[in-house]
């Protein structure tokens, strides 16, 4: 394919159907570039495609850090729950001791 001097007019050959090379007498085919509208439209989606990259970008980010908060507060919730339970276990063994104490007239 070769341009004829006007940007986006190419000059293609045809293929000879017997051989199955170029023939000595190509066909024109003039085939019109893109026109000045459509670049713009293929640079404006290009521009609207970078910017919606960059927002899935923002967001798998956003809802990696609020994986990463929820991880760490499950495991703080776990810890709490846990010394609560220790608490609740102390409290008990101290109420008995008081009930036996009571018990025996030593308190």
């Amino acid at each position: 394919m070769s341009s004829l001097g006007n940007p986006g007019v190419y000059l293609v050959g045809t293929r000879d159907v017997v051989g199955g090379t170029f023939s000595s007498h190509p066909a024109l085919l003039l085939i019109p570039g893109p026109s000045p509208q459509s670049q713009r439209a293929v640079l404006q989606l290009k521009g609207r495609t970078s910017e919606l990259e960059a927002e899935l970008a923002e967001q798998q980010h956003l809802r990696q850090q609020a994986a990463d908060e929820s991880e760490f507060l499950r495991a703080e919730l776990d810890e709490l729950k846990k010394k609560r339970e220790d608490t609740e276990k102390a409290q008990r063994s101290l109420t008995e001791i008081e009930s036996e104490e009571m018990s025996l007239g030593w308190a």
